[in-house]
Formats: structure tokens, C-alpha cells, sequence
């Protein structure tokens, strides 16, 4: 199931002297590396990055995050199952 929705996602971080803070969360995106598409964008300003980023991306769903974010195991469980259940990717049925 996770799998499946992450294959179909962009993860775009623009960052602009941010290094240190993009290495701690591109550390935290391990989980997802292999999965997901993750883009680092430094363009000179953060709407220009995320222009860019998105216009590279090859998925289906973009996620736009902060160099400085923090993303936990849980919080990346919490986004795949509530974006499967809104993408449909998951479907409850009556037994």
C-alpha cells in the first residue's frame, strides 16, 4: 500500500544556505529515498526553487517542504495513509 503512493510522489526542498539543515532532512526522508522522488532546488528565492523543483518533477503528487523541516517516521506514516485514503489508493469495504 505505502509503497504504491510513494512511488507516485515528488518531494521538492528548495534551500538556499541551508545545508546543514538540508542533510538532517533528507537524513530524516530515508525511509522514503528509494520510493519517492526528492528534488533539492537552491534557485536564489524559494518561489523560483519551487518553480523549478516542479517543473523536474516525473510524479503525480508534490510535496513541497522547508530545508530546515523535520519529518518523523510517524509523520511520514500519518501523510502516505491520508493520502491514500484521499487519492483512493485504499478503499474500505463492508464485511
Amino acid at each position: 500500500m505505502t509503497d504504491g503512493f510513494w512511488k507516485q510522489v515528488t518531494i521538492i526542498i528548495p534551500y538556499y544556505r541551508e545545508e546543514t539543515q538540508l542533510a538532517i532532512l533528507l537524513s530524516d526522508l530515508r525511509a522514503v529515498e528509494d520510493k519517492a522522488e526528492i528534488i533539492t532546488v537552491s534557485e536564489g528565492s524559494r518561489a523560483r526553487s519551487l518553480n523549478a523543483g516542479a517543473r523536474r518533477s516525473k510524479r503525480r503528487f508534490l510535496w513541497f517542504l522547508h530545508a530546515d523541516s523535520r519529518v518523523t517516521a510517524d509523520n511520514l506514516m500519518i501523510y502516505t495513509i491520508s493520502n491514500c485514503l484521499l487519492t483512493g489508493m485504499v478503499r474500505f469495504w463492508r464485511l
